[in-house]
């Protein structure tokens, strides 16, 4: 057995506290981050928690749901981890030091559209689709989308970007705002009618891009879950594990 090998499975061996649990995590589906719990590619965030706390015994217990939902209820204690979380989504979650992805959003239209986004005076008049209970990156558009700003169309449910690109493709809305790699990955997967139909009209707009698996302020082993997570990302950078989960969706390490 390799050095490091040994190291982890000692290190997540003895932060286990003798027993394994179930790690209950809960995502809307968000690929490349979070995707289908059935897929042999369920996201790459939920590979990575995989990585770090099976081979300590713990199970992953995955499963998907509208994201306020799963934010919601997890602040609850219902489940231990919200998966692809940034500051803004969970205040008072407790998270690991070093994040588990990186967020980048822009505003997309239809490619005959002559709308840019170049600041919130920009919305003036226009309809942008967003989707309930996002962060968006940063106060830019958080705020005024929490103040219930007129331009803002906000969505719920599970399939709501979805409905955001056919209500864009309809011209109903006249934008949405999305991540560049779920947006690629959905229309070049599930809704490959779309594809080509899109183009990318603002810098990118996040300024807190750090995505993380954010655990549950009402569970007492998050702050142990959190360490593991924070010391077991130094393990897979190290032993190359977290580079080969991430060449699986075509992710290049942010670090």
């Amino acid at each position: 057995m390799k050095t490091y090998q040994f190291f982890f499975l000692l290190f997540v061996t003895s932060t286990s506290s003798g027993f394994a649990d179930t790690i209950t995590l809960r995502a809307d589906t968000w690929c490349p981050y979070t995707c289908s719990p059935e897929s042999d590619r369920p996201g790459f965030m939920i590979e990575i928690a995989k990585a770090v706390f099976e081979p300590a015994g713990h199970k992953i217990d995955y499963s998907l749901m509208n994201w306020a939902r799963a934010v919601s209820e997890t602040k609850k204690g219902k489940f231990n981890a919200v998966v692809g979380a940034n500051t803004a989504d969970v205040p008072g979650f407790i998270l690991p030091k070093s994040p588990q992805g990186m967020s980048v959003n822009y505003f997309w239209t239809p490619k005959d559209s002559t709308f840019t986004y170049n600041g919130i005076e920009s919305v003036k008049g226009k309809k942008v689709g967003v989707i309930n209970g996002y962060s968006y990156g940063g106060d830019e558009l958080d705020k005024p989308i929490a103040n219930h700003h007129p331009s803002f169309v906000v969505l719920p449910g599970d399939d709501a970007l979805v409905k955001l690109i056919k209500m864009t493709d309809a011209k109903r809305i006249d934008a949405f705002v999305e991540n560049p790699y779920v947006l690629e990955y959905l229309l070049s997967t599930e809704q490959t009618q779309f594809q080509n139909k899109f183009k990318a009209v603002s810098k990118n707009i996040v300024s807190e891009p750090e995505l993380y698996i954010a655990f549950s302020p009402e569970k007492a082993e998050s702050k142990k879950y959190a360490q593991m997570l924070t010391e077991g990302m130094k393990q897979l950078r190290k032993s190359g594990k977290l580079k080969s989960i991430l060449q699986k969706y075509k992710i290049k390490d942010w670090k």
